[in-house]
């Protein structure tokens, strides 16, 4: 099979301060949340997301670009459930059929490839539902390391969850829609948050920037 590599976006990211929503209002908590309440939404609103048409280019410059529409594979028997004071959680990986999504900071996908490695990195979805009001939301969860902590502690990458995070987690936490529309982002060093991420229209600078792709 001809090896290639679909181009998805450059996001530049720059950082600023925000507060937590506060809930004022408790109210009696709802039934507790379960795979198959995850994937009642997901089946309900993943039909009203359009596929995105990507572009792929192959490695060899003279075989022609193709546009591909990419549907996700997901193993809802393999879904992890957990919960803290406000939100119940569902979350599973977001694979595609013989087709690898590639997230990572620039210095990580330079690294991985001048040594012909995959990066590590964490991509999935997450359905969460309010333990008070009972709203239910999804996006996918993107985790890419820095080059430093996926070298020295790469396998612990997969450790990382919605609501806990290694302590030594040093990179990027992003959250998108489903079709890959950027939500909002954190940067981690040493496991703690050191600021918010945006994409580049924001006022910060000097950001780093993150590579997201799908290699076949």
């Amino acid at each position: 099979m001809r090896r290639k590599i679909i181009f998805l976006s450059l996001l530049a990211i720059t950082l600023w301060a925000c507060e937590e929503d506060i809930y004022e209002v408790q109210k009696p908590e709802t039934n507790r949340f379960i795979v198959t309440d995850a994937k009642a939404w997901y089946e309900a609103n993943a039909p009203l997301v359009k596929p995105n048409g990507i572009l792929t280019k192959s490695v060899n410059d003279n075989d022609p670009a193709e546009i591909l529409n990419l549907q996700p594979l997901l193993d809802w028997d393999i879904a992890e459930l957990s919960n803290d004071s406000v939100w119940g959680v569902v979350e599973l990986p977001w694979e595609y059929e013989e087709v690898e999504e590639i997230f990572a900071l620039s210095e990580v996908w330079e690294y991985a490839g001048a040594n012909n490695l995959m990066p590590e990195q964490v991509i999935k979805l997450v359905v969460i539902r309010h333990r008070q009001t009972g709203k239910i939301y999804g996006f996918k969860m993107k985790i890419a390391p820095d080059l430093d902590y996926m070298l020295d502690m790469g396998k612990d990458l997969k450790t990382n969850k919605y609501l806990v995070r290694d302590n030594d987690l040093s990179g990027i936490v992003i959250f998108c829609t489903l079709d890959d529309r950027f939500i909002n982002g954190w940067r981690y060093r040493d496991g703690v948050v050191y600021g918010k991420l945006v994409p580049a229209n924001g006022e910060e600078t000097e950001t780093p920037a993150t590579v997201s792709g799908t290699r076949l």
